[in-house]
């Protein structure tokens, strides 16, 4: 589901650019009214980058344009305009991943944002925090980044860590180390791969106590209820 304006039905590739900037014109009019203007930047470029309509080398262009309507009055994030065009690039490079939907993992950003913003944990600006997550994904090409991952990346003071969250870490890492065979002896990748297999045995392991004491909770409550209506 898109988020915001679709384009994808103009005639043609020309008209659909067209079209597009014109909404990013619109975007930078509008931007003094409030300080979501740069966010949906950022996701419009992953929809349209998605839809072929944007390439990553667009970004430069499309900030420019961005930049020429921007509002006398409109928020900026830190960094300047370079820095500004090259995390619109990573909203681009999002768009164009052939693996995934780049486009739903900034919905997961955007739904996870709203829902700790509301919740009054410290959570990264929106521009900031959605660029984030793109760039995390965009260094995991092959595994959607979990709702867990996405939380984690867009807050400023991340929660506590459980033994669960650093062994789930663990065993991210040494899935990555595995996809790097050259680098390590045959001695060494078989060593690797029995840690990765133990690493997610343990943590199916605990997902399975945990998924049983949660039923044997829910459990409880209804036999308490039974008790409480008899």
């Amino acid at each position: 589901m898109s988020l915001i304006h679709n384009t994808s039905n103009s005639a043609s590739r020309d008209a659909d650019r067209k079209t597009a900037l014109a909404y990013v014109a619109k975007l930078g009019t509008t931007s003094g009214t409030g300080k979501n203007a740069l966010p949906m930047l950022g996701i419009y470029c992953c929809e349209q980058a998605q839809f072929g309509t944007f390439e990553p080398e667009d970004n430069k262009l499309i900030y420019d344009d961005y930049l020429t309507n921007e509002s006398k009055k409109a928020e900026h994030e830190a960094g300047g305009k370079a820095a500004n065009a090259s995390k619109l690039k990573n909203f681009l490079k999002l768009g164009c991943m052939p693996s995934l939907d780049g486009v739903a993992v900034l919905q997961d950003a955007v739904i996870a944002h709203e829902q700790l913003r509301k919740a009054q944990i410290k959570v990264k600006s929106a521009y900031v925090a959605y660029e984030t997550v793109a760039k995390a994904q965009l260094a995991s090409p092959t595994s959607r980044l979990t709702p867990e991952e996405i939380r984690d990346l867009i807050t400023t003071d991340p929660a506590d860590k459980t033994a669960k969250d650093h062994i789930r870490a663990a065993t991210k890492a040494l899935a990555k180390a595995a996809e790097l065979p050259q680098d390590l002896t045959t001695y060494e990748v078989e060593e690797l791969n029995e840690l990765l297999s133990k690493s997610n045995a343990l943590l199916a392991i605990i997902e399975k106590r945990e998924e049983t004491a949660t039923k044997m909770q829910q459990l409880s409550q209804l036999q308490a209820e039974l008790g409480l209506a008899a």
